[in-house]
């Protein structure tokens, strides 16, 4: 094996101790209730400044970002949401087409916005995504991240620059569980945060550079690829055969 392989084990194999070690703390957290709270994470990410400048999110579907999708809408900028795993691509919410009395309704998914489906995928869309959202374990001062072993943040930010959907200087905003003042086991290929939200607010990183991930294609199953809309696009317009 080479060194550069058996760095990358050993990164992945700290990456997944760090991991354990935090879920069985975050479970603690859970029962004593001094976990995240939402409505101050949405707070804090709406007083960020790259938030303020941003024209353009992509926040995750799950409920807790629910508050982020609403104030989003309610400050006047583009929102793009994916559905669970890209599995059906993504919905855009204009917030000059979305009436003041839908807004709550769209920001918890239940009015549908424009569906970006297959036929749609190879056109630019209004205005680049500037800045990202997602939600991880841990963040450090450098920026680094660890999330639950899923890859969503990697592959989303990775998708997003194969559609060439994503600005040149976009932002990653991260809401952590914990935080660290050192840095975090990290892989050659993960994105890393400009910006972290944790329980005591918001902390500016020294990240400067924005993400250019690649989609990793060796460490997706066919049955991945078939599965979700997005890459089956991806990998038909790139002409990619897989055994």
């Amino acid at each position: 094996m080479t060194d550069i392989g058996h760095r990358a084990e050993e990164a992945v194999a700290e990456k997944e101790a760090w991991r354990r070690r935090l879920e069985a703390e975050l479970a603690e957290s859970e029962k004593r209730g001094t976990g995240l709270h939402w409505g101050r994470v949405a707070a804090a990410i709406r007083q960020c400044v790259v938030y303020r400048k941003a024209r353009h999110l992509l926040v995750p579907p799950s409920a807790p970002f629910f508050q982020v999708r609403l104030n989003a809408l309610m400050d006047g900028k583009l929102l793009t949401v994916p559905s669970p795993g890209m599995q059906s691509g993504f919905q855009h919410f204009d917030p000059e087409r979305v009436s003041p009395k839908d807004r709550v309704a769209a920001a918890r998914l239940r009015v549908p916005g424009v569906g970006l489906t297959r036929s749609a995928y190879g056109s630019p869309i209004p205005r680049p995504v500037d800045l990202v959202l997602g939600e991880v374990l841990w963040g450090a001062q450098d920026g680094a991240l660890i999330g639950d072993g899923r890859g969503h943040l990697d592959l989303t930010c990775a998708v997003l620059t194969a559609l060439r959907w994503v600005d040149g200087q976009a932002r990653v905003i991260a809401v952590a569980a914990e935080y660290t003042t050192s840095t975090c086991p990290q892989e050659e290929h993960d994105v890393k945060a400009h910006w972290i939200i944790t329980r005591q607010g918001a902390v500016q990183t020294t990240l400067t550079e924005a993400p250019k991930p690649a989609i990793r294609w060796e460490e997706l199953s066919l049955r991945q690829i078939r599965r979700n809309e997005v890459l089956f696009y991806l990998a038909s317009r790139d002409k990619r055969i897989f055994a």
